[in-house]
């Protein structure tokens, strides 16, 4: 309280003082006034009129501090002239910053004719009187050399002795002369001195600078949070590079600052009205992406075109890209040209990409192939990936350069290098295939594995199938199957229906029939024929989705039309079994007839079989011939088998020996045929008879469940022939036969039982038996059952059921049943017959 009392005591006399006339009285409220100090409040009018009456009395310190307002516009109308006059008479006086000042106006032409000369020499009188400003501008001169002789040395001498008397600006300078090593020897830790030196008095680019040095760690310890607060301070100064930097740390989320994008484009447009190139461009990428702010790429051009104007390299190449796509502005390729040749001219390496790809094409140029190709050998030779991925290209190819695998390879070595994945792809093919370069699996799992790790589906994809085969690396099926994840997010449809094939197999997972089927869905929704048909089949069966025949034969068309062969010929099924979709003979045919051209070895054995039965086509054994021939020669064993058969009938057909096409399905496992070899030496069909050997081959095809042979060998054991008798083998082979349903095996232990030979005689057993062959429509059944219930043979005798039985016989065309009617010997009703 009593401090304010003397403040305005002091202010009163000052005015008193200054009324009579006093110069240090009217100076002081000058000062008082302008700077809004002791108690006074802020009026840089009357502070004019107060320095006016000083300076009047030609007090120099008035003169400098008017001609301050009088070149600034403050408190006064602008008037340069009058503001270098007054300095002029304060600089007369010697007074120094006046000197220095005017120095600044001469050198600047501000209110007087542009005189360098004249500028140096009033600023060497104000550095010999050690006037810091003086100095300041001084040091400035002989570094740049304008109006005196260069001599970076004695500039750093000026700057010294200016910072140490506390000059912001040449305390900023210091520091640059220290980091880059002008005029003195390179010290980032001194640099850092006098940039806080400078900073601390508010200097702004001081404050920038210490941004920087604290983000990348230059004469002192890294701190991205230090950094940010410079830079902070810096920007809220308006200073654009300081705004800038500000945006791109928000951008990026560095030094602990938060990530937020709205707020690095609020710092890049404050940055960008005022000519902040590189904000400038930032802030049109934000508004084309959207980044930030609502996108408009209409403004987002406005800002690059700014950029681009200043010389901003990247902006000139945006602006080519916005031209070409039509983003922000009309598709035109002239302006889009013009603008990759100035990136392309200014050393960017995506512009002249891009007007290289202009040349050859003839985009907005006229088409000059060699001339682009010239643009992308350029920006190859300078590094850039894409140019080397397709100058490789081209060498791959002998396109608009001579075909050259060598070329080629050694330019997807380059790219490959910068993390091209697409090179890298390539690579790993090349070395997997052992094409154009050496085989070896380990390199290509490696150049797979980096282009993997950058996100490269396909790359993944082979990854994946490495770690499950173990090739170029040990086996792994989690890593697999993590590798296979990662492709199959990616939207890589082969993935998918691998991972889907693993839950289904259980190949280093449990087994997972849903998960499978999700994975399957994806791959087949993608395309993947092979999954559409897995869905066809997993959708018939209800296996991991509901049961549905009518969408399993969805999947099954699609897999179909994309020629997936399986699936052609399921619906040769489903059409003739009417699964899903009506019956349709013509449509079975069709799918049959699109499968076994395609190759597929059943559906030709099938379409043979069609032939040869005329089931949907003519018939047509010739055709049969063809169609088994070529499923045979595929390793078919049951068109082996057909064929041998159709041959041995019709030898005019063909060259090939049936006995040797029938050997050929036999050695494949098939019982059909190895139990016809039995047959062939038995009865000694194109050979010697050799029942010892259809006996081997009898119990070959018996012991892999084939009911005929079981039946032969059964046969064999109960009358002895090419083996030793035995009753019990006998029994035990016919019930396996009969077990089966062989209609001649039931029938044959039916009479066993009926008339009690190496069985115990059992009129019920055979009767079940019998019933279980006319079941299967047997007429042979039918009559011996008869025949049992006419005689009353171990069952009771019923002459009706035995009627009945010989007319369903004798229906069939069995003769003796026929025979037995016809003559008249039907059973008459009382007549006891013996057993």
């Amino acid at each position: 309280m009593e401090k304010e009392k003397n403040r305005l005591r002091a202010v009163d006399w000052w005015k008193k003082t200054a009324m009579d006339g006093l110069v240090i009285s009217q100076y002081n409220l000058g000062v008082m006034y302008r700077d809004g100090s002791k108690g006074v409040e802020e009026d840089p009018e009357v502070a004019a009129d107060w320095f006016l009456l000083a300076a009047q009395q030609g007090y120099a310190p008035a003169q400098y501090a008017l001609a301050l307002l009088c070149l600034a516009g403050r408190g006064m109308v602008v008037n340069k002239e009058e503001g270098v006059s007054w300095l002029q008479k304060a600089a007369d006086q010697g007074f120094l910053p006046a000197v220095s000042r005017l120095g600044e106006a001469y050198f600047i032409g501000e209110g007087v004719a542009h005189d360098t000369t004249k500028a140096v020499k009033l600023w060497q009188k104000a550095a010999f009187g050690n006037d810091p400003n003086g100095l300041y501008h001084l040091a400035m001169r002989l570094y740049d050399g304008v109006g005196i002789e260069a001599d970076e040395r004695k500039a750093f001498k000026f700057l010294l002795v200016a910072a140490g008397a506390g000059h912001a600006e040449a305390q900023e300078m210091l520091a640059f002369a220290y980091q880059g090593g002008i005029g003195t020897e390179k010290n980032d830790e001194r640099a850092v001195y006098w940039n806080l030196k400078a900073a601390d008095q508010g200097n702004p680019t001081a404050q920038f600078n210490l941004g920087c040095a604290f983000i990348h760690g230059k004469g002192v310890e890294k701190n991205p949070r230090t950094a940010v607060y410079w830079y902070t301070l810096a920007a809220q100064k308006n200073f654009a590079p300081g705004q800038a930097a500000l945006g791109e740390i928000y951008h990026t989320g560095t030094g602990g600052v938060p990530q937020d994008d709205v707020a690095a484009v609020v710092w890049w447009r404050k940055a960008a009205e005022q000519g902040h190139t590189e904000a400038q461009f930032q802030l049109g990428c934000a508004l084309a992406l959207g980044k930030g702010t609502k996108a408009d790429t209409k403004q987002a051009v406005h800002w690059w075109l700014l950029a681009a104007a200043d010389g901003h390299v990247p902006a000139q190449f945006s602006l080519g890209m916005a031209y070409n796509m039509g983003e922000g502005v009309e598709e035109d390729p002239f302006q889009s040209t013009f603008w990759f040749r100035k990136a392309a001219e200014n050393g960017d390496l995506d512009g002249q990409y891009s007007l290289g790809a202009a040349y050859i094409e003839g985009y907005g140029i006229e088409k000059n192939e060699q001339e682009g190709l010239k643009w992308i050998r350029r920006a190859a030779e300078h590094g850039h990936a894409t140019s080397q991925y397709v100058l490789a290209d081209l060498y791959m190819r002998g396109d608009l350069v001579p075909f050259s695998p060598e070329n080629a390879f050694r330019w997807f070595k380059e790219a490959a290098k910068q993390d091209h994945v697409e090179a890298q792809a390539v690579l790993g093919t090349a070395a997997y295939t052992g094409k154009h370069m050496e085989k070896d699996v380990k390199a290509a799992f490696k150049w797979w594995l980096r282009a993997a790790e950058l996100g490269h589906t396909s790359s993944q994809f082979y990854v994946g199938r490495a770690y499950i085969l173990g090739e170029g690396v040990e086996p792994d099926y989690d890593k697999a199957r993590f590798w296979w994840e990662k492709a199959a997010a990616g939207g890589h449809t082969r993935a998918q229906y691998c991972l889907g094939r693993l839950y289904v197999t259980g190949e280093g997972v449990e087994v997972d029939l849903e998960k499978a089927a999700r994975y399957y869905r994806k791959a087949a929704m993608g395309g993947d024929a092979d999954a559409q048909y897995c869905m066809a089949v997993m959708t018939y069966r209800g296996e991991g989705v509901p049961r549905n025949a009518l969408r399993a034969a969805a999947w099954a068309h699609m897999a179909a039309k994309q020629g997936l062969l399986d699936a052609q010929f399921s619906l040769y099924s489903a059409y003739t079994k009417g699964l899903g979709v009506k019956p349709d003979q013509k449509k079975a045919t069709r799918w049959l007839v699109a499968a076994a051209r395609g190759g597929h070895p059943v559906a030709q054995y099938f379409l043979g079989r069609a032939y040869e039965s005329g089931t949907g086509v003519k018939r047509s054994l010739w055709d049969a011939a063809r169609w088994y021939r070529k499923s045979a020669k595929q390793g078919d064993a049951y068109s082996q088998y057909a064929l041998s058969f159709l041959l041995r009938d019709n030898p005019h057909m063909g060259r090939e020996k049936p006995l040797t096409l029938l050997r050929k399905a036999a050695k494949q496992g098939l019982a059909e045929a190895i139990n016809a070899l039995g047959i062939t030496y038995f009865y000694g069909y194109d050979v010697n008879p050799n029942p010892r050997k259809a006996v081997g081959y009898w119990r070959e095809a018996a012991e892999k469940g084939f009911a005929e042979s079981q039946r032969r060998l059964a046969e064999l054991y109960f009358s002895g022939e090419g083996v030793r008798k035995d009753d019990k083998a006998a029994i035990q082979w016919i019930r396996k036969a009969a077990e089966q349903g062989d209609e001649k095996a039931l029938i044959r232990l039916a009479g066993w039982y009926r008339d009690g030979e190496i069985v115990k005689r059992d009129g019920s057993e055979a009767r079940a038996l019998f019933n279980r062959a006319i079941a299967k429509g047997s007429a042979d059944a039918m009559y011996q059952l008869g025949m049992m219930y006419y005689m009353g043979d171990g069952i009771e005798k019923d002459l009706k059921r035995a009627q009945k039985l010989w007319e369903d016989a004798a229906s069939k065309g069995h003769k003796e049943a026929k025979s037995r009617i016809a003559s008249g010997k039907q059973p008459k009703k009382g007549r006891k017959t013996p057993a």
